[in-house]
């Protein structure tokens, strides 16, 4: 929960009692708050999130990540041109270690918006995309599914 507090007067709002647990998207909201007949009127202001750090894969090659129940890994691949691609997650010696979930595509992607997404299309539960894409600045998510922890993974890109 928020403590939320009055600038004014530094006065915390949870010492009355109240509390609010939300997740927001950036810009601008009101709260009102009332006690009996008087009321308070506020403006609350919250910024953008920070960017999430992405991990260049643009050179190919192997990458160690992980992620705790409900994390996302972030990677950028920058192709400049056309090329097959061929991303996989395992655990680096031919197995799975944890039922993993990628997502890829051009730009800022999420799992919701992606164009590639794959499940179990890897070793057992791991995931696997095989792509042709033309060139563009790419955004790779790794998670777990249903957002378990996957603590240790290894993420893999063939440029073809």
């Amino acid at each position: 929960p928020w403590d939320l507090v009055d600038e004014s007067t530094g006065n915390s709002f949870n010492e009355r009692g109240l509390s609010l647990d939300a997740t927001l998207a950036a810009g601008t909201y009101w709260y009102q708050y009332r006690d009996g007949v008087q009321g308070e009127q506020a403006e609350i202001q919250i910024g953008p999130a920070a960017p999430p750090v992405s991990v260049d894969v643009s050179a190919g090659g192997t990458f160690q990540g992980g992620v705790q129940a409900g994390e996302i890994d972030y990677y950028s691949l920058r192709l400049a041109s056309a090329r097959s691609v061929i991303l996989y997650t395992h655990d680096g010696n031919g197995g799975c270690p944890g039922d993993t979930v990628m997502a890829a595509g051009a730009g800022q992607i999420d799992f919701n918006s992606a164009p590639h997404l794959d499940d179990d299309g890897g070793t057992d539960t791991c995931s696997r995309l095989e792509l042709d894409l033309p060139q563009a600045d790419y955004q790779i998510l790794v998670t777990g599914y249903d957002q378990i922890a996957v603590p240790e993974y290894w993420l893999s890109v063939e440029l073809l």
